[in-house]
């Protein structure tokens, strides 16, 4: 009795949530409104309507051996509009009488719903306790595809079975039971590649949606419409002229060919060649002049196929096909086609990428302005507190002129007689030093330059203790060090925004240049586009098929006479239903480095570095740093400077802007010293070099029998508040050479003669050339500092 009645409560229980639920929709709907509603309702109506037109006319096809298949293939091929393809079979099967496809299409759909739900991966226990809720619905008719083509087989062997015992088992239905098991899961495997495809450019996708395509074109040729008017055949031009839009002739030629055998088959050989006479005329030619040559070469094929009987029955549906296929509302059915267009609607990632590149940019750019700021309130900031006064300056050049005139003989004519003179020469140096940071031996008066020998080297002691001064004032204040981090990345994201559009902008006599260059080997593409400063690109989008006869070779030499330079050999690939040509410029000068470095001395640790390596950008790149003095200190110093350099260079970014980030980081270095840094920089593409030197040593070029020196007169990174580095730039030769040395080899010396004469003998294009300019070196001088020497020779390719 218990029992009894707690069944009798749960069943209440569900009965009043029933109605419950039921109360809850209707209250919702009626809130929504009658014009949404009527609208949802007419829109779910349409999109049940048109696949169960679709598989009535599929259902309706009479196949060799009284066999209907394609109905039965289309619905066990369905996944979510499974239930309309099989009403739509079904209505089709009773107007026509077909019982056995009417039994055939109620044995499939019973075995799908059985499918459905005993093989639901999701489902946690083997008996549900209710059979439809949302889960179970969920995953109707969405069962593997094994499971789908089993279900076929069996569907048309029922219908066959049918047929047989109504026919009185004639050998006739008992051979089309065999072709139906055979023909209908092999379409229904078709099928699938277009219904269950995730990736609309995969090969499954495309032949699944071809076969959709041509069994509609046949379908369509089964129908008998007034006047004898064919709708396979206009539907079959229409669907071919779009193809042939694309500008693809090898895709559209296939496609035309397929449709036209579905419609007519004697017409097809016409229909494929005037799809390829418009696809491989329209690029050149204007287009109603290429659709003129394609309608002349259907009714040309038409009459040597079936002569004028054939031409006149399908010339006036063609030419309607193809009339339609120019329209406006014609031209948007090329999302119905293969190769080019999808079933669904894009994919959103798709359409909204450049709206999401633009967006990135921003940030970036919003990013960068941000660090800037930051960076310049830091710096006015730390200047605030860390700027050398005035009375400092001057008593740094009061103490350094002590220390040098107590030694001087000529000390009580400078501080007695001529009193006034050294007073307004040490004002001078002060507010010189103050303002510039720095003091040149020309700012000195003459009378001056003339009485005292000591003046350069006191020069250096002041500028020396002027920067220790200012090194422990930064040392001290934090705010510097944040303002050189946000610098850093501020310049960083910049440079990355500024490479990105020189890669990517837009070259309008290059594009002329080249269209007219490829045009000439008969290269044609349905778009083309020249982009980059620096480094070319050529982007040629679905290229047509002549452009398949032209071999890589020739499109190269058509490239490097339009744009100049190299290129590489241009790579196709195949995208977005057509053959894309991808063609990036290739280096034209090339640079082979050798080095060589020897500590003062003999001793292990040696105060110079030298690198040398390629960038991303296609720079070759020759940096020498020199530490200032020798030992453990001078190395530490000058192996950051070569690796901040290395690393930053290597990713493609600005020298400029590098020199600036290194100096900035060096003057808030707590670490005593400085670094020279004595960059060469070869753009492969361009040929140009250039000289970035911040207090090196002088560096040599050979041409020829010929040597050039380039020096400069800057003080080393670290020192002064903004980058001293003097660039010299020069177009560079096949077989120049670039000698750079540290100022150990040279003993700064000006031009040392036994230096120069050894450049103009030396095979320089040796590997052991650096070796033998430190061998020369040990000959001549007294090895008191590091050497170092770096070659570089440099070829044209």
């Amino acid at each position: 009795m218990k029992d009894f009645q707690t069944v009798t409560a749960a069943a209440a229980d569900r009965i009043g949530g029933f109605f419950a639920g039921l109360r809850t929709r209707i209250t919702e709907r009626t809130d929504e409104g009658d014009g949404a509603r009527i609208a949802r309702t007419l829109r779910r109506f349409f999109a049940a309507v048109a696949p169960a037109a679709f598989a009535a006319l599929l259902g309706s096809v009479r196949l060799p051996l009284s066999t209907y298949p394609l109905g039965l293939a289309a619905v066990a091929a369905g996944v979510g509009d499974t239930p309309a393809l099989a009403v739509g079979v079904l209505l089709g099967a009773l107007f026509a009488g077909n019982v056995p496809s009417l039994a055939g299409v109620i044995v499939l759909v019973t075995l799908r719903l059985i499918f459905s739900l005993v093989f639901d991966p999701r489902r946690a226990a083997p008996v549900r306790p209710r059979l439809f809720t949302k889960e179970t619905c969920a995953v109707l008719f969405r069962e593997g595809e094994a499971l789908r083509v089993c279900s076929a087989a069996v569907a048309a062997f029922t219908a066959g079975m049918v047929r047989l015992f109504a026919g009185g088992f004639a050998i006739g239905d008992l051979v089309g039971v065999c072709f139906a098991v055979l023909i209908c899961p092999a379409l229904t495997y078709l099928y699938i590649g277009y219904t269950t495809a995730t990736a609309h450019s995969s090969p499954r996708f495309v032949i699944g949606h071809a076969a959709l395509l041509v069994s509609f074109v046949f379908a369509l040729s089964s129908l008998s419409l007034p006047l004898g008017f064919s709708a396979a055949t206009a539907v079959a031009a229409y669907l071919s002229m779009l193809a042939a839009r694309r500008r693809d002739p090898l895709a559209a030629g296939v496609l035309a060919l397929l449709f036209g055998f579905a419609a007519v088959p004697a017409a097809s050989p016409g229909t494929a060649v005037a799809a390829l006479l418009f696809s491989m005329l329209c690029a050149h030619i204007p287009v109603w002049l290429a659709a003129a040559a394609g309608v002349v070469g259907f009714a040309a094929l038409c009459f040597l196929a079936g002569g004028t009987a054939l031409l006149f029955s399908v010339l006036p549906e063609f030419l309607i096909g193809t009339a339609l296929s120019f329209l406006p509302l014609g031209a948007a059915g090329e999302k119905l086609l293969p190769f080019t267009g999808r079933r669904t609607k894009p994919d959103a990632a798709g359409e909204v990428l450049p709206y999401r590149e633009k967006s990135e940019r921003e940030t970036l750019r919003d990013l960068s302005a941000t660090f800037e700021a930051m960076s310049d309130a830091f710096a006015g900031l730390s200047d605030r507190e860390t700027r050398i006064g005035i009375f400092d300056v001057r008593h740094i050049c009061d103490k350094v002129c002590d220390r040098f005139c107590r030694r001087c003989a000529a000390c009580s004519l400078c501080w007695e007689r001529d009193y006034t003179v050294t007073m307004d020469t040490l004002s001078k140096i002060s507010a010189k030093l103050y303002k510039y940071g720095k003091v040149e031996h020309a700012d000195l008066p003459p009378e001056f330059r003339a009485r005292c020998t000591s003046a350069d080297r006191m020069l250096e002691e002041i500028e020396r203790e002027n920067a220790r001064m200012l090194r422990e004032m930064l040392a001290a204040d934090g705010s510097r060090r944040s303002a050189v981090d946000y610098a850093v990345f501020s310049r960083v994201l910049t440079d990355a925004l500024k490479r990105g559009d020189e890669a990517y902008t837009p070259d309008t006599e290059g594009r002329a240049a080249v269209t007219t260059a490829l045009t000439r080997i008969g290269f044609s593409a349905d778009s083309l586009g020249v982009f980059g400063t620096r480094q070319k690109k050529v982007y040629a989008f679905r290229v047509g098929g002549s452009a398949m006869n032209c071999s890589a070779d020739a499109i190269t030499e058509a490239l490097t006479a339009a744009l100049g330079g190299r290129f590489e050999p241009p790579l196709f690939e195949f995208a977005d239903g057509g053959i894309n040509m991808i063609a990036t410029g290739a280096p034209t000068f090339s640079a082979d480095a050798s080095s060589a470095t020897v500590a003062a001395g003999g001793g292990e640790e040696n105060g110079d570095r030298v690198r040398s390596f390629d960038a991303k950008n296609g720079c070759f790149y020759a940096v020498v740093n020199d530490g200032m003095g020798s030992g453990r200190a001078a190395a530490a110093k000058s192996a950051k400077a070569a690796l901040f350099l290395e690393k930053m260079l290597a990713a493609g970014n600005d020298v400029t802007a590098a020199l600036e980030l290194l100096s900035a980081m060096a003057r808030t270095d707590r670490e005593e010293g400085f670094t020279t840094v004595d960059l060469f920089a070869l753009d492969c593409f361009t040929g140009r070099g250039t000289f970035f030197k911040s207090g090196a040593a002088p560096s040599f070029v050979k041409r020829g029998e010929r040597i050039f020196k380039i020096r400069s007169r800057t003080v080393p990174i670290g020192i002064l508040e903004d980058v001293d580095a003097e660039k010299t730039t020069f177009a560079c030769e096949d077989g120049d050479a670039v000698v750079m040395l540290s100022d150990g080899v040279t003993e700064d010396i000006e031009e040392p003669l036994w230096l120069c004469e050894f450049l103009c003998g030396a095979d320089l294009a040796a590997a052991d050339a650096a070796a033998r300019i430190l061998a020369e070196a040990k000959r001549h001088t007294l090895c008191r500092d590091d050497m170092t020497a770096a070659v570089i020779h440099i070829k044209k390719k």
